[in-house]
């Protein structure tokens, strides 16, 4: 099923696009639209890139005994990123992930205390408990390193799409097909 667009509709559309990329720029002109006819909506180009914050203020801390915590700035993080700041400030210490398995793996050779309710254990895949030094710890869940399962691009005058048997306005889809960690 088409939706018919109207002229006011259109021109709201418009306003959006204008806000987002700068009136400055003539990227779209303003046509009318006969409410008469049908009309089909397209999407040319849509480019994103993996920088939705996955580490944040509150889950951000790494605890080592004999150590002062390790903290990470709000921002994207790959698991390797996370080791390569950490290996940093404590010298031994591997963290890296299992593709296979969605889990993440950890060994250092002074304890690593999960349980501070601010401790970037969860992002890791593990459940707040301290682990021993000086063995190889595989976490208890996948890594929680992707916090956007999918991205929807919807628009307001189009219609005919379904997502879990309901009406919706989505025009496309995306997945991020970035590795676990």
């Amino acid at each position: 099923m088409t939706n018919r667009f109207t002229s006011q509709s259109c021109l709201s559309l418009l306003d959006h696009v204008r806000e987002i990329f700068g009136a400055h720029r003539k990227l779209l002109s303003a046509h009318r639209l006969s409410p008469h006819k049908h009309y089909a909506l397209a999407l040319v180009e849509l480019q994103t890139f993996n920088a939705i914050p996955n580490v944040k203020e509150g889950r951000n801390k790494l605890y080592i005994h004999g150590e002062e915590p390790i903290f990470f700035p709000t921002g994207s993080y790959e698991i390797e990123d996370i080791h390569l700041s950490a290996e940093k400030k404590v010298k031994g210490l591997v963290i890296k992930s299992k593709h296979n398995t969605l889990r993440s793996e950890l060994k250092c050779s002074k304890p690593i205390d999960f349980r501070p309710a601010d401790s970037i254990g969860p992002l890791l895949g593990f459940t707040p408990r301290l682990l021993p030094p000086n063995r190889l710890h595989e976490s208890d869940l996948p890594v929680a390193i992707l916090k956007i399962n999918a991205l929807r691009v919807e628009c307001n005058i189009t219609g005919g799409a379904y997502i879990n048997k309901r009406r919706a306005q989505t025009i496309h889809n995306i997945f991020p097909s970035v590795p676990p960690g």
